[in-house]
């Protein structure tokens, strides 16, 4: 028998900012191509 798994989208909220920041540092190289990229005086 299959598991049946539920999934939640929610909206980000401001708890959410340092585990989205870790998550992406960790990911940094798969996120490259979908971050915005800013001027070195940015």
């Amino acid at each position: 028998m299959s598991e049946i798994l539920n999934v939640y989208i929610r909206p980000i909220i401001l708890s959410d900012a340092v585990e989205l920041l870790n998550l992406e540092k960790r990911n940094q190289a798969f996120f490259k191509p979908y971050s915005i990229t800013h001027p070195e005086n940015y």
